[in-house]
């Protein structure tokens, strides 16, 4: 999940078509809020059988990581934590990069357009 406009927005799951309820939400929200995990294992929301990892670069927090509680995972919450940290930090790099990569595409974009736009004017008043 990550921020848009200061809310979390689901943007990527497996499988494709999960969504999660409300309790989940108020999960995700309060990891990213708090910039702590919460849900499943946590002290924070311990019912909600899900596990909310912020994803943060530097001081940024950009969105939220979650694992859902299965039947066929049941590994201790502190070994999915130890994992689930390193994990959330190269998500965080990778969703920074990408976000990067964007603004770069679009500022390209605008100033070829405004070196067309310049262009033309100039052939206009010739």
């Amino acid at each position: 999940m990550l921020a848009r406009d200061g809310e979390l927005e689901l943007t990527a799951a497996w499988p494709p078509e999960d969504t999660l309820d409300a309790a989940a939400m108020t999960a995700a929200r309060w990891a990213f809020s708090h910039v702590e995990p919460a849900g499943t294992g946590t002290n924070t929301l311990p019912i909600i059988p899900w596990f909310f990892v912020p994803l943060r670069i530097g001081e940024r927090t950009l969105g939220v990581v979650g694992v859902a509680r299965t039947r066929t995972r049941r590994r201790s919450i502190r070994r999915r934590g130890r994992c689930s940290m390193p994990m959330s930090e190269q998500a965080a790099s990778a969703v920074d990069r990408a976000s990067l990569t964007r603004e770069m595409v679009s500022a390209r974009s605008a100033a070829e357009a405004e070196r067309v736009r310049k262009h033309v004017a100039r052939i206009d008043l010739a």
